[in-house]
């Protein structure tokens, strides 16, 4: 159990790193955390990769804005890397993503990073973080199998 729990926290904290490792240009652009976990899987993190790894990568291993700085607008959560969002505080995400503030019209923004370009940056944390989330989803998997066998049960017909 104990070793289940390393390789979560592992996983989660190298999700953010691996983050930070996409094109300057591509971090400066504030992201949700469904785009995040959308540009990471384009990047070369395995497609089992879940919404509520990021969230909890985000809720408990970005302590003090660690690894990404949050801001909130209309109601979501936008983040970004904190070194760049030391570089340049003064652009949020409202000026980014709206081109009216009152009609809410979107700008198109490209959010896409090349396809697979984690495997050139650090490939071998990138080869650790895929082999986590197979493991895990694995696990998830025979759970969800083992839990479908046991509640059903053949009926007896009389």
């Amino acid at each position: 159990m104990g070793k289940g729990r390393n390789e979560a926290a592992k996983l989660k904290q190298s999700l953010l790193f691996l983050y930070s490792l996409f094109p300057e240009p591509l971090l400066r652009i504030w992201v949700t955390p469904d785009e995040l976990r959308l540009r990471l899987i384009l990047g070369g993190v395995d497609e089992s990769l879940k919404i509520e790894h990021i969230h909890d990568a985000l809720q408990h291993h970005n302590r003090s804005f660690i690894f990404l700085t949050a801001h909130p607008y209309a109601g979501v959560k936008y983040y970004r890397p904190t070194s760049i969002h030391l570089s340049c505080s003064n652009d949020l995400p409202n000026g980014q993503r709206f081109k009216n503030k009152a009609t809410g019209v979107q700008n198109r923004v490209n959010l896409s990073p090349d396809r697979d370009c984690l495997r050139s940056s650090d490939a071998v944390r990138l080869q650790q973080v895929n082999e986590i989330l197979v493991k895990l989803s694995a696990e998830d998997l025979a759970r969800r199998q083992g839990t479908s066998r046991s509640t059903c049960r053949p009926l007896d017909i009389v």
